[in-house]
C-alpha cells in the first residue's frame, strides 16, 4: 500500500509499509496539473519506482576469453574508514543477491571512489577477455533527435550494470579480493569492459521500435520527447510498462518528468536550441595552470568535447598543442595562457546552436586561406534567418600548405560536407564560398590526381553553389584565416595549378 506527499516543488515523496520502496522520493515534474497521473503511474508500478536493484529478464552474459592465464591481484589497502564502507556494501549485496562467496583462482582488487562507489580493477582481466563491439550512440550527435520535443522526462537505471547477470560458469572470472574475503559477481559490476555493450544492446531490444521516434538514450541515459503533454503522458507509460515488464528499476531521485528544458549528456535542449550545460563546464573553467604534458592533454581533451560550440577553437588551442610536438620542452608560455584563458572564455559564454531540422535544407559556408579550413552550418528560422548548427575550423598540414588556392577551397568544402555528411546527404543543401575557384574546379574538364577524386566525392551530394563575397562571408572566412593573418595575401586567382605532384598526401 502507497500513499503519497506533495510539497510546494511538485515533488512526489512515496511512503509505504513495505521497507523496499522507503527511500523511494523526490520524482520531480515541471508540470503541476499532471502530478496525478505520475501519482497513479508510480502506484501502478511500484516494482519500477524504487532504489532496489532489478534483475533484467533473460539477461546472462558469457565472458569469453582469449588469454586463459589467471589474474590474481592482492587486495589493496584500504583506511579503516573506508573498509568500514566497503565491508556495509559487500554486505548490502550479498543480501541482494548480487555477489556470492568465491573460492577462484581469480581475484582482481577493490577500492572506493570518492563518491562511496565500490569499484573493482579489471584492467588486468579486461585484457584477456574478448571484446563485444555493439554501438552504444554517437554522443556528439544524439541530442539533434530531440528536435520537435516540447516535453521531456529524463530516466536513469537503477545502477544499471548491476541489473545485468553474468553466467554461472563467467562468475569466477570477476572474482574480486578484499581483506574481508573474496567474492565474485553474479551482476556485471562497473569496471567491466562489455558493460556498456551488452547493456545498450539489452536496452535497443527493449525500444528498437520507440527509440529515435520518441526515446532516445546512452546507457542507462534515457530521455523521452514529446510534442504535447497528452502524448506526453501515453509516451511515458508505455515506457514504464517496458521497464516492468523487463525487471528493470529506475532511481526515482533521478527522475524528472514532464519538463519543458533539460540537461542531457552535457547540453542544455530547449525550444529546439542546445548549449553549453555551465554545470558540466565547472572543472574546465577551475582547471589550474597545468604543470605538464599530461595535465595539458588532459585539458585539451576536456575542452576539445566542447569544440563546436568554439568557431576558433583550433586556432586559440594552437599554442598549447604545440607543447605536445615531439622535443619540444615543456614551457608555459604568456601565450599558452593567454589560449587558456580564451577557451575558459568561450565555453564559459557558448553559442546557442539550433537543433537540425531534418525537413528543410542546410545550408553551407565554407572558406579558406593559405593556412586553414573553416565553415558554418546553417538553417533557416521561421524568419528565414540563417542560424548556426555547429562550426568548424582546422589547420592546414604541412602538405596542404602546398595546394594552390583553388584546391584549398575545395578540401575546406571536402572537409566540412564530411564533418557534416549526416546532415548534407538528405536533401539538397546550398553551398557557399567566397572564391568562384571552387565553381571552376567543378566545372573544368581537366581534373587530374587527387583533384578528380575530391570533385568526384563532392558530385556525388545534391548541392548548388552560391558565390558570396568576403565581406559577406564573415564567419567562414574569419575562422580561416585565423591561421595566418600575419602572411602574405593568396596567390592569384590565375595561377591555376592542376599539377598533381609525387608526394603523397593523407588529405581526404
Amino acid at each position: 500500500t502507497c500513499y503519497f506527499k506533495f510539497n510546494s516543488e511538485h515533488k512526489i515523496k512515496i511512503l509505504t509499509k513495505n521497507k523496499m520502496y522507503d527511500s523511494c522520493n523526490n520524482v520531480t515534474i515541471g508540470l503541476p496539473e499532471m502530478t496525478q497521473e505520475i501519482e497513479h503511474l508510480i502506484s501502478k508500478y511500484p516494482n519500477v519506482f524504487t532504489e532496489h536493484i532489478g534483475e533484467a529478464l533473460n539477461l546472462e552474459i558469457k565472458l569469453e576469453l582469449i588469454d586463459k592465464e589467471p589474474v590474481n591481484i592482492r587486495p589493496y589497502y584500504l583506511s579503516p574508514p573506508a573498509l568500514s564502507k566497503v565491508k556495509n556494501i559487500i554486505d548490502q549485496w550479498l543480501k541482494e543477491d548480487i555477489i556470492e562467496p568465491s573460492t577462484s583462482i581469480y581475484g582482481s582488487p577493490a577500492f572506493l571512489t570518492k563518491s562511496d562507489r565500490l569499484v573493482i580493477n579489471y584492467t588486468e582481466l579486461n585484457k584477456k577477455l574478448k571484446k563485444m563491439c555493439y554501438p552504444i550512440g554517437d554522443l556528439q550527435n544524439l541530442y539533434q533527435h530531440l528536435r520537435g520535443g516540447n516535453y521531456f522526462t529524463i530516466i536513469d537505471l537503477n545502477k544499471a550494470f548491476l541489473q545485468c547477470g553474468i553466467s554461472k560458469e563467467s562468475r569466477e572470472l570477476t572474482a574480486f579480493t578484499t581483506i574481508f574475503g573474496k567474492y565474485q559477481m553474479k551482476r556485471i559490476p562497473f569496471g567491466l569492459q562489455v558493460g556498456s555493450s551488452v547493456l545498450s544492446a539489452y536496452l535497443d531490444k527493449i525500444f528498437h521500435d520507440i527509440k529515435f521516434k520518441y526515446l532516445v538514450n546512452f546507457c542507462d541515459d534515457i530521455v523521452i520527447y514529446s510534442p504535447d503533454k497528452n502524448t506526453h503522458l501515453a509516451h511515458i507509460k508505455e515506457v514504464i510498462k517496458r521497464l516492468s515488464d523487463n525487471k528493470l528499476t529506475i532511481n526515482p531521485k533521478k527522475m524528472k518528468c514532464f519538463c519543458q528544458e533539460i540537461s542531457f549528456l552535457g547540453h542544455v535542449i530547449k525550444n529546439n536550441t542546445v548549449t553549453i550545460d555551465p554545470e558540466r563546464t565547472v572543472n574546465i573553467r577551475n582547471f589550474p595552470i597545468p604543470k605538464s604534458i599530461r595535465e595539458v592533454k588532459r585539458y585539451i581533451g576536456m575542452c576539445g568535447y566542447w569544440s563546436k560550440y568554439i568557431p576558433n577553437y583550433a586556432d586559440i588551442c594552437n599554442p598549447i598543442h604545440a607543447l605536445k610536438r615531439k622535443g619540444v620542452k615543456f614551457k608555459w608560455t604568456n601565450e599558452c595562457q593567454e589560449a587558456m584563458e580564451k577557451l575558459k572564455q568561450a565555453i564559459s559564454n557558448p553559442p546557442i546552436l539550433q537543433l537540425a531540422d531534418f525537413s528543410k535544407p542546410f545550408t553551407l559556408k565554407t572558406d579558406a586561406s593559405k593556412f586553414g579550413a573553416a565553415g558554418v552550418l546553417l538553417q533557416p528560422n521561421e524568419d528565414n534567418d540563417l542560424l548556426p548548427i555547429a562550426f568548424y575550423s582546422k589547420k592546414f598540414t604541412p602538405a596542404e600548405l602546398k595546394y594552390s588556392i583553388y584546391e584549398k577551397e575545395a578540401l575546406s568544402a571536402i572537409l566540412c560536407i564530411e564533418k557534416w555528411h549526416e546532415f548534407l546527404e538528405v536533401q539538397p543543401f546550398k553551398l557557399i564560398t567566397d572564391n568562384q575557384a571552387l565553381s571552376y574546379v567543378l566545372n573544368t574538364k581537366r581534373k587530374l590526381g587527387r583533384l578528380s577524386r575530391w570533385v568526384e566525392r563532392l558530385l556525388n551530394l545534391p548541392f548548388t553553389i552560391e558565390h558570396c563575397k568576403g565581406s559577406d562571408n564573415t564567419v567562414a572566412d574569419a575562422l580561416s584565416r585565423l591561421y595566418g593573418e600575419n602572411e602574405e595575401n593568396d596567390e592569384p586567382e590565375n595561377n591555376l595549378n592542376f599539377c598533381n605532384n609525387d608526394e603523397e598526401s593523407k588529405s581526404p
